[in-house]
């Protein structure tokens, strides 16, 4: 307190004033209130990280200190490739610090700056931060190998080897491991090396070891190798080349490994080297072979070799060998069968349809039971679609049976047991006469038929136009009860045998053939195919427009005369397509296919002719149908049961066209049978056949009595 105590001129005392004035006055030069938290940091001028080599760091430290008079709060932070590793965030009370650390870690050479931030709740700071990068020192060697002696004399030798980067060159050899000589450096940096040897004594073994030295000055020494000169009575060395594997080959698992070698003085042993490395102990009698399991190499790209040497130590290698390992994981997973289906069941066989996922042999075991005891012989073509036909089956009775299938690795698969019964025997009934065309008047000559034949080409066969493929052109023809040509109205579902009118005379009962069985019976081959695949004699869709006809193929063999028929197969019940007879008849378009069976979605089959449908039926996967020319009459079956007889008579020579409207259609199995012209008949085969046939002549067939 102040020691004036006189009073002063307004009656207070004076040094009580002059110790008010001295504390207020203490406190403003001080600088410190009591309200408010202040933000200080340290250094502050710029702070320089010096050069740090590119993936390591460097750390660097700052001091935050609180110099108001309440808490400071606030955080740091930095951008790449500077960081904040510690003391990033920080709360302080008044008068206290803390240390916050920066890292540099340049991620290439050069020069990098950027700022460290300070934020906090008094105010902002900014500190600038340097630092360049420098590349990482080159610490590696050079990696040595097929390290090789070639040219060896009596008194001179070539080392020869390799490097994975450029290097240097220098052999050290001598008596000892101890060396004493070397061939001078090759400072040219390359990957091929080669250093001579000179100054050697006959017949006597030598040390060497080869060094190469990369541009970083990183040294690569291989270890201690020997050599033997050979005595100055033999100097020729051996001959020797590798016969197998093949250069380019790829191999896999176990491989053999040969050669051959000769010398004029004898060949004591081979060794066979892989990549430069022996890759066995070295054989000392012909053969010259060894086994390599390709496991313990990686896949990729390897050489061999092999080094002859004789008995005076002349030696030899033989010219490299590249082939390339391939350890792939073999094949151990089986097709994966699917749509098994018994189609074409008669009194004594079926036809035994599956699929696999990939291509695989046909197998079928059959019997009573589940235990089978009777199996196909195997089918050893691998395909995709399997038809397999059993025969000489029990009549009325249930047959067991499963498929079996195998891939080109030998990997089996089995079904599950399907069962089927066979027909039973029964009379087989005869076809009734064909009834009389209710809207044509009854015609007296095969002239007016054939008359009313062309009337009919030009009602009903120009729907939709000119496709090529389709008779008619469209789906459906304008009108199927108006047309005036000979075949009439389609029958009812059901009614039973469907005749096109009135049928020139001559064969006779329509149940009965008199005339000769065609003796040619092949798998179509196929021509003209338009954005179709073939597989065999079957067809599928692959391009084009979905529900168009523009798509189909055509047969090379053609029926010149006489009897003959086409037969096939239906597959799936999803789709579009139709197949039958192209006519030479005079007049007409080539591209027709005046006799046809069109199968429809949903499993409905019809006849169709000159683009009028004749009759309709229905089909499952497994069907059989068939389109026949007897004594002039054209008809046709299903599974053997007469559907519909012609009253168009056929004009050679005869085709069999297709039309697949339905993207994906198929139409499979398909066989023609004839007298074929010369030049389009095929080898003569044994085709597998959904109906059982007996010496060239029709058989199983309901509705038609065996031709005798």
């Amino acid at each position: 307190s102040s020691p004036y105590k006189n009073t002063a001129t307004d009656g207070r005392d004076l040094g009580a004033d002059i110790d008010a004035l001295t504390a207020a006055t203490a406190s403003a030069l001080s600088g410190v209130s009591s309200a408010t938290p202040s933000l200080a940091v340290t250094p502050q001028i710029t702070t320089d990280f010096g050069s740090v080599s590119v993936g390591a760091s460097a750390d660097r430290s700052f001091t935050v200190t609180n110099t108001g008079g309440a808490a400071l709060t606030g955080t740091v932070a930095s951008a790449t490739p500077f960081s904040i590793v510690s003391g990033g965030a920080f709360t302080l009370s008044p008068g206290t610090s803390q240390t916050v650390v920066a890292r540099f870690s340049p991620p290439a050479a050069g020069s990098f700056a950027n700022t460290v931030l300070f934020n906090s709740n008094a105010s902002t700071a900014a500190r600038s931060v340097t630092g360049s990068g420098a590349a990482a020192a080159d610490t590696t060697p050079p990696v040595i190998s097929s390290v090789t002696v070639s040219s060896l004399t009596s008194t001179t030798a070539t080392i020869t080897w390799t490097t994975n980067e450029p290097a240097d060159a220098q052999a050290e050899y001598g008596l000892t491991a101890a060396y004493g000589s070397s061939t001078p450096r090759d400072a040219t940096l390359v990957t091929t090396h080669a250093a001579s040897l000179s100054g050697l004594t006959a017949g006597t073994l030598y040390h060497y070891r080869v060094m190469s030295r990369d541009a970083a000055g990183n040294l690569a020494a291989t270890s201690d190798l020997t050599v033997t000169t050979p005595s100055t009575g033999d100097v020729t060395p051996p001959l020797v080349g590798l016969t197998t594997p093949a250069s380019g080959a790829t191999v896999s698992g176990t491989v053999p490994i040969s050669a051959n070698a000769s010398d004029n003085t004898g060949v004591v042993g081979v060794q066979f080297m892989l990549d430069g490395v022996p890759l066995a102990a070295e054989v000392t009698a012909v053969p010259y072979a060894v086994s390599w399991n390709t496991t313990t190499a990686t896949s990729g790209s390897h050489t061999l070799t092999a080094v002859a040497r004789d008995g005076a130590g002349n030696r030899t290698t033989s010219a490299a060998v590249s082939v390339t390992v391939s350890n792939a994981a073999p094949d151990t997973t089986p097709p994966v069968i699917s749509s098994v289906t018994a189609g074409s069941i008669t009194s004594s066989g079926a036809t035994i349809i599956w699929t696999t996922d990939e291509a695989a042999d046909s197998v079928v075991e059959y019997g009573p039971t589940v235990s089978y005891g009777s199996a196909t012989p195997l089918d050893a073509n691998r395909v995709t679609m399997h038809t397999v036909t059993l025969n000489g089956l029990a009549a009325g009775a249930l047959h067991h049976y499963r498929v079996k299938s195998s891939d080109a690795a030998g990997n089996q698969t089995q079904s599950a047991d399907f069962t089927f019964t066979t027909l039973t025997t029964a009379a087989v009934p005869t076809d009734p006469s064909p009834p009389q065309d209710p809207g044509t008047p009854p015609p007296t000559t095969a002239t007016s038929t054939q008359g009313g034949s062309g009337t009919a080409s030009g009602g009903g066969g120009s729907s939709g136009g000119g496709s090529g493929f389709e008779s008619g052109g469209g789906f459906s023809p304008p009108s199927q009860s108006s047309g005036s040509a000979p075949g009439g109205t389609a029958p009812a579902e059901g009614a039973g045998v469907a005749s096109g009118g009135p049928v020139a005379p001559g064969p006779g009962p329509a149940s009965t053939w008199t005339a000769a069985v065609p003796a040619q019976r092949q798998s179509v081959v196929w021509s003209s195919l338009v954005n179709v695949t073939s597989n065999g004699s079957s067809l599928r869709k692959i391009s084009g427009c979905d529900g168009c006809a523009d798509a189909g193929a055509v047969s090379q063999q053609q029926i010149i005369s006489g009897d003959g028929y086409l037969e096939f197969t239906a597959s799936e019940t999803s789709s579009v397509r139709l197949i039958g007879w192209r006519s030479g008849r005079p007049g007409a378009n080539r591209n027709e296919i005046q006799f046809a069976i069109r199968l429809r979605s949903g499993g409905v089959a019809q006849v169709r002719e000159l683009g009028l449908t004749r009759t309709t039926t229905t089909y499952v996967r497994g069907d059989v149908f068939r389109i026949a020319v007897v004594a002039g009459t054209v008809r046709y079956y299903k599974n053997g049961r007469l559907l519909y007889i012609s009253g168009l008579a056929p004009a050679y020579p005869l085709t069999v066209g297709t039309a697949l409207i339905s993207r994906g259609a198929t139409v499979t199995n398909v066989i023609i049978s004839g007298r074929f012209s010369k030049g389009t008949a095929m080898p003569l085969d044994s085709v597998g056949s959904a109906v059982s046939w007996s010496d060239n002549r029709f058989d199983g067939f309901e509705g038609v009595q065996r031709a005798v």
